[in-house]
């Protein structure tokens, strides 16, 4: 083990060729303004990284009789520190920023004060001690895979607005809380378990990889609400039978969202939107079906047999009468 803090305690060291930032009481910071961002140890975090046991990052820093207040857990700042085992941080950091305890395999405490903000992207991604997290609702910005990879986490990580971490281990079905806006990026990764996921209509953005590897869902559906879908959000989800999307204007895809998906399976969209499916990059490669989203389709049919979908639900309907999708009849 180093003994960084016991021969640098309570100095303040201008950084050196071996030195990523400023020195002071054992903690490098970047010192700009009248702010101070924790940073990594050396030049190299993958490296040189090796920050230990329970710290506490103090509220404010002195250096060369300036005062500068702790406001952001730096990119990598204790990135891939094995030997942490709790950390502390004050009410004056806003911001945890990428990377910023990633791989820290022996951190089993740390609290989030209700200060902060925005979790960056692996934030906290292969933290595999921590058993406890909140997310407290003053958070409104969760980057890709903040928590990916905590694998004793056991419980659902979300607040009024966002929906950040289902642990890989959950099995089933599971019902997103109505009032979430944000899915995060990787936010169901990896769940080979989960069967099936209700998405509320309060959601307005799927974020990358969010459900990607969930080998066990057949189907989903996309409620109206969703107007962006981010990269590989449905990646590897080869279970897929059937797709639902219930907007009339296709969602914006970026990259790869149905990845490895096998396109030859039904895409449901409303039935005045086929045609904008059907010229819509990713959508388009799918067995686009219109279905009916009225009961007036009941009540005068045009055909004898027709898909209608209500609330997020497939049903068929048969001359005059509606069954769900197991022939029992509702209407």
């Amino acid at each position: 083990m180093k003994k960084l803090f016991s021969l640098f305690a309570v100095l303040c060291t201008a950084a050196t060729m071996w030195a990523n930032g400023t020195l002071i009481d054992g903690i490098y910071y970047i010192l700009a303004g009248d702010s101070a961002a924790v940073t990594y140890m050396g030049p190299d975090y993958w490296r040189d990284n090796d920050y230990v046991d329970a710290i506490t990052i103090p509220s404010s820093v002195t250096c060369s009789g300036t005062t500068y207040r702790v406001t952001s857990v730096g990119e990598f700042a204790f990135y891939g520190c094995q030997g942490l085992s709790s950390i502390t941080l004050p009410s004056s950091v806003t911001s945890i920023d990428k990377d910023a305890f990633f791989g820290c395999i022996g951190l089993s405490s740390v609290s989030i004060p209700s200060s902060v903000t925005r979790l960056g992207d692996y934030a906290f991604g292969n933290c595999n001690a921590l058993t406890s997290m909140t997310l407290s609702d003053s958070v409104v910005s969760v980057g890709s895979a903040a928590f990916h990879g905590c694998s004793s986490l056991t419980s659902p990580l979300y607040n009024q607005r966002i929906f950040a971490y289902l642990p890989a281990s959950y099995s089933g079905a599971y019902t997103i809380p109505s009032g979430i806006e944000t899915i995060a990026g990787s936010a169901f990764a990896d769940c080979e378990d989960l069967s099936s996921v209700t998405i509320p209509t309060s959601v307005t953005s799927i974020g990358e990889s969010a459900f990607s590897f969930c080998t066990g869902l057949s189907t989903i559906t996309i409620p109206s609400s969703i107007t962006e879908i981010g990269n590989g959000a449905f990646v590897y989800c080869i279970g897929l039978t059937s797709i639902t999307c219930e907007a009339t204007t296709p969602p914006a895809l970026s990259e790869d969202v149905f990845a490895d998906v096998d396109t030859s399976i039904p895409l449901y969209v409303p039935a005045a939107s086929v045609s904008l499916y059907q010229a819509a990059d990713q959508w388009k490669d799918f067995n686009i079906q219109g279905v009916a989203t009225s009961l007036d389709a009941i009540s005068s049919p045009s055909e004898t047999q027709t898909k209608l979908l209500l609330n997020g639900r497939l049903y068929l309907r048969h001359n005059s009468s509606l069954f769900d999708l197991c022939g029992h009849k509702v209407k």
